[in-house]
């Protein structure tokens, strides 16, 4: 023990603090733990924090020490065990309570230690912040993140640097903490060491047990400082404070578009890839995201509670019944910016908003010919390929397109869903129909760019077009 000015101080192993910031562990009880041979002495003790002596003086004449108080701190913090009279022991000469198991015990919280540095760093939980600060030397250059340890520190930089030295054996992730990989290795290995007592799901992570079980306890820690909505894990508020900045960190590097979450991203590089990893178990269609395929294994069940009060389909989701009504009752809610067209369909729109924008995503491998839409893509491989994967059941005339497929079935069938609300004429396809309306509308959308005389029709407007072409062809007497 040192003094300093008349205020005590302790050395204890690496730690050196003044008195009346450390609160060394003392065992109650005489003597030292002497092993087997005193094994009631030892269990028989208990680790606390007290004050440290100031000094001791030896009076030969009357053989009694004499303490010096130390000086008492002003507050003390409520989680904080009171001191208590006793016989300091050195951090560095701690004697294990159980030899045999090789436990060091903290009986200010009852956490045991597999090593005696492990309860000393332990220690410095309750020797308060003040404490803490102090014994932080080690600062990040990047984000002044203090660590007690420079290997902390050094693990730290690795976040900023990107680096992740240690690779996985079995798959191609790598980490920045040797730590991580080895928790990251009981995946492979099939390890769940830590189980739930409430559910007994198992986890190969602790962080993870921990985490889950919020779920029962209701507990949210994290609280957004913005509107005060509360939640379970930290990455999860982490994602909800991005609505209110603003920030999409997450870019797709085909298109540039970007995201707030990194599992959005990951579901939309599936449009480029062209990868639907998700299949229905009955049919076998697959499915880029989850969500499309749950509302697809709607289709299979018998039950369709929702129908149309209308042509009387029904329907399986009640957004559905929805989105047909509008076929009903022309509502088209969703408008273009750009040139004033309105839709049905939010896709319809995003769809079409790509014609202003003249995107074109989808690259042919064979020709080069890009494409707006997945679909269109793939309905144009057909033709390199020559696959008509659609066949008509009544007289066996395959089609390359869904769409012309279908409405060759309306021939067989005798359906016509589009009418003319003008007349009540009906067609089976939509393109006729909108060419008999602009019979009631007088329109004339189609302009010759010779004479500027306008058609009802595209086909009309070509067979005029003949009649110029074949003006500007010279004569052969000439």
């Amino acid at each position: 023990m040192e003094h300093r000015g008349g205020v005590p101080a302790i050395t204890a192993g690496d730690i050196k603090v003044e008195a009346d910031e450390w609160r060394p562990f003392r065992l109650d009880g005489a003597g030292e733990c002497g092993g087997s041979g005193e094994k009631a002495g030892c269990a028989a003790r208990r680790l606390r924090p007290i004050k440290a002596e100031a000094g001791r003086a030896d009076d030969s004449a009357r053989g009694t020490r004499r303490r010096a108080a130390v000086k008492p701190e002003a507050a003390e913090p409520a989680d904080r065990v009171k001191p208590e009279r006793g016989r300091a022991v050195h951090p560095g000469k701690l004697s294990p309570c159980d030899p045999a198991g090789r436990k060091w015990l903290c009986l200010q919280c009852n956490r045991t230690f597999s090593k005696e540095r492990f309860l000393k760093t332990h220690w410095k939980v309750h020797l308060g912040t003040r404490f803490l600060a102090k014994r932080k030397p080690h600062t990040c250059g990047e984000c002044k993140k203090s660590f007690t340890r420079l290997g902390n520190l050094t693990a730290h930089k690795r976040l900023h640097a990107g680096d992740r030295p240690y690779p996985c054996g079995e798959c191609d992730k790598r980490f920045s903490r040797l730590g991580n990989l080895k928790t990251h290795q009981r995946v492979h290995k099939g390890e769940r060491p830590y189980r739930c007592v409430e559910c007994g799901r198992l986890f190969s992570n602790l962080a993870r047990m921990k985490e889950h079980k919020r779920i029962h306890t209701g507990e949210k820690p994290h609280t957004c400082a913005a509107c005060g909505k509360s939640f379970r894990l930290p990455a999860l508020l982490k994602e909800h404070e991005r609505i209110h900045t603003g920030e999409k960190p997450h870019s797709c590097r085909d298109c540039g578009k970007c995201f707030r979450q990194r599992t959005t991203l990951k579901q939309h590089r599936r449009i480029h890839s062209g990868e639907k990893p998700l299949a229905c178990g009955e049919c076998g269609k697959r499915f880029r995201q989850s969500g499309s395929l749950q509302n697809h294994r709607t289709t299979h069940k018998l039950e369709k509670p929702h129908p149309c009060a209308d042509c009387g389909k029904s329907f399986s989701r009640a957004g559905s019944l929805k989105e047909h009504r509008r076929v009903h009752t022309g509502e088209k809610p969703y408008f273009c910016s750009e040139c004033g067209n309105s839709f049905s369909h939010s896709g319809h729109l995003k769809q079409h908003q790509l014609m202003h924008t003249g995107e074109k995503p989808y690259s042919c491998s064979e020709c080069g010919s890009s494409f707006r839409k997945l679909e269109y893509l793939k309905e144009h491989n057909r033709l390199h390929t020559g696959e008509k994967p659609y066949t008509c059941s009544a007289c066996g005339k395959s089609f390359r397109v869904s769409k012309k497929y279908k409405e060759h079935q309306r021939i067989h069938s005798g359906e016509k869903p589009y009418s003319c609300k003008d007349c009540g004429r009906s067609f089976r396809r939509l393109g006729p129909m909108k060419d008999h309306q602009q019979m009631h509308t007088g329109e004339r959308p189609h302009r010759c760019a010779d004479c500027g005389r306008g058609f009802r029709l595209a086909r009309s407007l070509r067979r005029h077009q003949q009649v110029h072409a074949k003006q500007r062809k010279p004569r052969s007497g000439d």
